[in-house]
């Protein structure tokens, strides 16, 4: 799995003939090994590392989102908390399920 840091996420619009911002981060991304984006995790850099806080995204490989969500940071034993609204996704976007967390 490769990783990069990002600070922005732009891309060009033949439709519109600009380039548009995606997204501002900075996020961690990681790839699969043919260079398709595996997941995209919002973060914080501080001195000890990066905190995931924010959007969390995961995709299957063939670009189709899997899993959505949003982190808090880590709990004691250093995993990341998921809060608010997480959705599951098959590879052809049939929602598998749903779930509110605090």
């Amino acid at each position: 799995m490769n990783t990069t840091h990002v600070d922005t996420a732009m891309f060009y619009s033949t439709a519109t003939d600009a380039v548009e911002k995606v997204a501002e981060g900075p996020f961690r991304m990681e790839f699969y090994a043919d260079g398709a984006l595996y997941r995209k995790i919002e973060i914080r850099t501080t001195a000890t590392g990066d905190v995931p806080v924010g959007s969390y995204e995961e995709y299957h490989p063939n670009g189709s989102l899997r899993l959505s969500g949003r982190l808090k940071g880590y709990n004691e034993q250093h995993v990341p908390v998921r809060t608010g609204a997480w959705t599951e996704r098959d590879a052809t976007g049939k929602v598998l399920w749903e779930k509110q967390l605090p």
